[in-house]
């Protein structure tokens, strides 16, 4: 940074060009390397596709700084050209949330800090370790991602309702299946259940895990 006669932003005392990470987990401790991890995958290409359109055709040429994100505001000539400001990017992010019909809100992962929240709960929800998880995120300690992959109200709420209709499906097929040895048409193979009825085997099983102590 010697060169442009400036000091990291992380080291700047003056909050408005101020900026930095929490002691990541770096890709490359050499370099001071972050490596971006797209998801899905997709999202990595178009970013591409608009970096390289944004440093072709938008970002002014001959700066007297490094930095790749800068003020567009042309009608401000003491600031055009100038780093971009966190609380610059807080807003225009939240102006195009809006112009999408959304709510900025971090819990709706429609604010800075929310999209890394939501990164976190679309790994999870796909089966990604805990472990990989960390990693794609840059988290030094296990413990730290806790907060990102803590299952939200809305997964545990679905959650909920799901075995809430298994247990329905349960029921409304035990009791099937009593009527039908009440009516004398004979019993299948199966697991018995607190009535001492048999209860057929594959039909606990597909039930789910909260259904498994019937079985023999």
């Amino acid at each position: 940074m010697s060169q442009w006669g400036r000091i990291p932003r992380n080291q700047m005392q003056w909050r408005g060009e101020r900026a930095g990470w929490k002691d990541p987990l770096l890709d490359d401790d050499t370099r001071n390397l972050l490596r971006v991890h797209w998801y899905p995958s997709a999202i990595g290409a178009y970013f591409w596709r608009l970096y390289t359109h944004y440093l072709r055709f938008v970002r002014p040429s001959r700066l007297d700084h490094p930095y790749l994100f800068v003020n567009l505001d042309a009608s401000r000539a003491d600031t055009f050209g100038a780093p971009y400001r966190i609380e610059s990017y807080t807003d225009q992010l939240a102006r195009a949330v809006k112009r999408i019909g959304l709510r900025s809100l971090q819990a709706n992962g429609t604010t800075s800090h929310g999209l890394r929240h939501a990164f976190a709960q679309s790994l999870r929800a796909s089966g990604v370790s805990e472990k990989t998880i960390q990693i794609a995120m840059h988290h030094k300690s296990p413990l730290s991602q806790e907060v990102y992959t803590r299952p939200t109200r809305q997964i545990v709420a679905h959650a909920l309702d799901q075995a809430e209709a298994r247990a329905r499906e349960f029921n409304a097929n035990a009791r099937a299946i009593r009527h039908t040895g009440a009516t004398g048409t004979g019993h299948d193979a199966g697991s018995r259940t607190d009535q001492g009825d048999k209860v057929p085997r594959g039909l606990l099983e597909t039930l789910g895990p909260e259904f498994t102590t019937l079985l023999p």
